[in-house]
């Protein structure tokens, strides 16, 4: 007997996996701790400040390496009773992830520099790190840089998360549910005194890497991820 379910049975309970990047500052890990019950690994402990004063609940895993970000995963995969209780992982950030994979490929080939065939390696460590985290069973919120590249022959500028490979960001977006750009922006308040407001890129120009997914879409000012996810489902069910 094959187990067949209606798209509308599953939608409603599958797990969300999120790619949100800008700028240092632009309030990356302010936003990705308000996603639901939220395990925090982070790979640079100066974000502490950010998430203490966004959400005091959430917990905090220092990743220093990329096989502790891996032995967390596969807990959290073959079902670890002590991180159970989290719905969402959030990882803080990929950027600095995929450098510590590099740091490994150095550190196992005894090397300060990295050769032709380590480039194959990283690409491949990368992919297998962002697969691994589309398979949990919770929710997911990855964390990136930002940055600008300009095209010589057009003068087009294009707006990516910082990743190491040419072909990263376009693989990279098949395995997450969405992706938004997020940047500050000074906006008047009513008494006429300016404010910083973060807004959220999930659908914009073909030279900005976004990846919405019904019904959110367009820009979003002040976004909150549980108040996203629960649209999400909401839409779905």
């Amino acid at each position: 007997m094959f187990d067949l379910k209606r798209a509308s049975e599953i939608a409603t309970q599958a797990p969300i996996k999120v790619l949100i990047y800008g700028d240092s500052g632009s309030g990356k890990t302010t936003l990705a701790v308000t996603a639901p019950k939220p395990l925090v690994l982070l790979t640079e402990m100066q974000a502490v400040p950010s998430i203490n004063a966004s959400n005091p609940n959430a917990t905090i895993l220092p990743c220093l390496s990329i096989n502790d970000l891996r032995k967390v995963i596969a807990a959290i995969r073959d079902g670890n009773k002590q991180l159970a209780e989290f719905d969402t992982l959030v990882i803080d950030s990929l950027t600095e992830a995929q450098r510590l994979i590099k740091d490994d490929i150095l550190k196992q080939g005894r090397r300060d520099q990295m050769q032709m065939q380590d480039w194959g390696k990283l690409a491949d460590g990368t992919r297998g790190l962002i697969r691994s985290l589309r398979d949990l069973p919770i929710n997911v919120v990855c964390t990136a840089l930002m940055e600008h590249e300009t095209e010589e022959n057009t003068g087009k500028r294009f707006v990516n998360p910082i990743f190491e490979g040419r072909k990263t960001n376009k693989e990279i977006a098949q395995w997450f549910s969405f992706i938004g750009c997020l940047y500050r922006k000074d906006t008047k308040a009513e008494d006429g005194k300016r404010m910083a407001q973060r807004h959220l890129m999930l659908d914009g120009s073909d030279t900005v890497l976004c990846k919405t997914i019904p019904p959110l879409d367009g820009l979003i000012a002040n976004p909150n991820l549980t108040t996203l996810f629960n649209l999400v489902h909401n839409h779905q069910s």
